[in-house]
């Protein structure tokens, strides 16, 4: 997304989530991520960054900064049933997911 977004920058809330994809299930990974990121917008959210490693053992597959207006606004992108009914393809593709709280410096 453009930084002309409506999120507010001074009052965000913003996260980077690491990805660690099952073995031989990465494009599944890719697949719901595709999927789930584009409802960001739909609860003021954005994608900042979307990176994939080298990925070597022990490494997450993909690293993405996301920024909400606020810790309710991602709360509420977790619960939307539309990511919800995706569980199957979640629960195949990615093997973990670490959610760090941060601050861009």
């Amino acid at each position: 997304m453009t930084s002309d977004s409506n999120v507010n920058t001074t009052a965000s809330f913003t996260v980077c989530v690491l990805l660690w994809a099952r073995q031989g299930y990465e494009e599944d990974l890719v697949s719901y991520e595709d999927q789930v990121l584009r409802l960001l917008a739909d609860h003021d959210g954005e994608v900042l960054q979307r990176v994939r490693t080298e990925y070597e053992p022990g490494q997450p597959f993909e690293v993405q900064i996301l920024r909400f207006s606020s810790e309710s606004s991602m709360q509420r992108f977790v619960d939307d049933d539309r990511r919800l009914s995706l569980a199957d393809l979640r629960h195949r593709a990615i093997e973990r997911t670490d959610v760090l709280k941060v601050k861009i410096v």
